[in-house]
């Protein structure tokens, strides 16, 4: 789950063990609002390409990854994103 990080001596979350699903895409940039302290993300940018995120379902702390899972509708289709180390991965489709 963790790998060393050699130049500061701690270990950090390896990205790749997210999800086999996930994918961290170059350029995906993801839009949030606070609402009632929650973070939401309503907004995906990614391959030129903007989706507004039309449903929020929540989202919960996944320990065994070390990130957080958030459930969004985008039109009728659901999917999962995820959030961890300041890094959004996407789980294609």
């Amino acid at each position: 789950m963790f790998y060393d990080d050699p130049a500061s001596g701690n270990a950090t979350i390896n990205p790749a063990l997210i999800s086999r699903r996930a994918r961290n895409f170059t350029g995906v940039i993801v839009e949030t609002r606070t609402v009632d302290g929650a973070v939401e993300p309503y907004r995906i940018t990614m391959h030129g390409k903007t989706y507004t995120v039309t449903k929020y379902l929540g989202c919960r702390y996944d320990p065994n990854l070390c990130a957080t899972e958030h459930g969004i509708f985008i039109g009728k289709h659901q999917t999962l994103i995820w959030h961890a180390d300041g890094r959004w991965f996407v789980q294609p489709r």
